[in-house]
């Protein structure tokens, strides 16, 4: 940009979708960001939104291989319909890895790799997308609440942790037979939501061993953190075969239930540590009919069993939670257990701390997300060492994926073996900032 250059260019563009106000942001040449708004365009009604990103071979030539064009289409229409809205196009092609290796990922899909691995094979980001210029625009144009487009929870959560309240309004198109497998990849490797019936859940939580802890002054700060609509905190109290046979101790835990169940945000979650194989089935069903207004169970120390002690779960709680390590993750391939986890949908905790406090490294964690997602399996949940001081390798993983994954925290969130509420509240305002 020269020094007499204007930041921004403003004009009058006529579409066949109906009148729009244009603004160009002065940028590299090719790169500059295009904000459209509609001709009664008022940023204190909530606008409805598009945030979209340039695909060429979609806009332009109307390919096939994807649903970008007929996006574009149906959400310039519908701003257009509703009077009161804002289509930004972001320079970012091809899910940020540009037009020439968007071809080159085109060639590697022709031969079977699907879209999220063509980008990895070719060293890049599966999704490389930031939405900076677009947050930009939306606060230059004084918008604090807004209606987005998308069916991308993680597009929704960074223009969220923007200070914008944002609505999602799906965007949905129906497959052809050219894209029926990036449809399959959007839904099982990037989470996009592409029923109308989806809905998108992703927890922040935090374990304790102490049942006599009194988290009511805890949870009451925690209903004042600013989460996304799609997000909960589960407090996980852990439970074995001794809390099933002792009122007193039931007692404890059920004051913490009562106190999660009162909040706006928290989910109470009891961690129940499996017997041996054999009484699975049993454990199960003495933790639901002691805490019977549990609905979210973990089901920790499983080793044999997993599918039968999953069905099982999925039969008398509303949410399954399942803890993997190295030494059994191979059951990710399990014909019957990727079955099951169809089915039933439960969170797959990659956990192989198993609250030591260890943490696995980057390129380890991101290993294994990336084994889960090959076999389909995209509800996953993170744990070991992470606290407020230690969420690296967490963000890491959920930029490089564009995922939303879940996470747990214990070992890091405790102080002489008590549950520390100033650290577990740091730790939730730091996952949700």
């Amino acid at each position: 940009m020269s020094i007499n250059e204007p930041k921004n260019a403003k004009a009058f563009l006529p579409t066949k979708f109906g009148d729009f106000n244009v603004v160009a942001y002065s940028a590299k040449r090719g790169h500059e960001t295009l904000v459209l708004t509609s001709k009664n365009f008022d940023p204190d009604n909530s606008p409805l939104v598009r945030v979209h990103s340039e695909c060429m071979t979609g806009d332009v030539f109307g390919s096939l291989r994807c649903d970008c064009g007929p996006q574009r289409d149906s959400a310039m229409d519908l701003i257009s319909r509703d009077g009161n809205g804002v289509f930004i196009y972001l320079r970012q092609e091809g899910r940020g890895i540009g037009l020439f290796n968007k071809i080159r990922a085109y060639s590697l899909m022709e031969k079977g790799v699907d879209t999220h691995q063509a980008s990895i094979e070719l060293g890049l980001e599966p999704d490389g997308r930031e939405y900076s210029a677009a947050i930009k625009a939306l606060k230059d144009l004084g918008i604090t609440k807004m209606r987005l487009l998308t069916n991308n929870p993680s597009k929704f959560s960074e223009v969220f942790r923007a200070g914008i309240e944002v609505e999602r309004v799906p965007l949905l198109i129906e497959p052809n037979t050219h894209n029926h497998d990036y449809f399959k990849t959007k839904d099982s490797k990037f989470n996009h939501l592409l029923t109308k019936q989806e809905q998108s859940y992703n927890f922040y939580g935090f374990t304790f061993m102490d049942p006599d802890t009194d988290i009511s002054e805890l949870v009451a700060q925690l209903d004042e953190v600013r989460l996304p609509s799609h997000s909960m905190i589960h407090a996980g109290l852990h439970i074995d075969s001794t809390y099933l046979e002792n009122p007193k101790l039931q007692s404890y835990i059920q004051k913490n239930i009562d106190i999660c169940l009162a909040s706006n945000r928290t989910i109470p979650t009891i961690h129940l540590t499996v017997p041996k194989p054999g009484k699975t089935k049993n454990a199960i069903q003495k933790a639901k009919e002691v805490f019977n207004k549990i609905e979210v169970v973990q089901l920790n120390h499983l080793e044999q069993d997993i599918v039968e002690a999953l069905r099982e779960a999925a039969r008398h709680f509303k949410e399954v939670i399942i803890p993997l390590h190295n030494s059994n993750l191979d059951i990710i391939k399990d014909k019957d257990f990727r079955k099951a986890f169809e089915e039933i949908q439960p969170f797959i905790l990659l956990d192989n701390s198993q609250g030591q406090g260890v943490q696995e490294s980057e390129k380890v964690l991101r290993t294994k997300i990336q084994a889960c997602l090959n076999q389909g399996i995209n509800r996953i949940a993170l744990a070991g060492g992470f606290g407020p001081d230690s969420l690296e390798s967490y963000f890491s993983a959920k930029n490089y994926f564009k995922i939303d994954f879940s996470v747990d925290a214990e070992s890091q969130l405790h102080t002489s073996g008590k549950l520390d509420g100033r650290k577990v509240l740091e730790y939730i305002q730091k996952l949700a900032a």
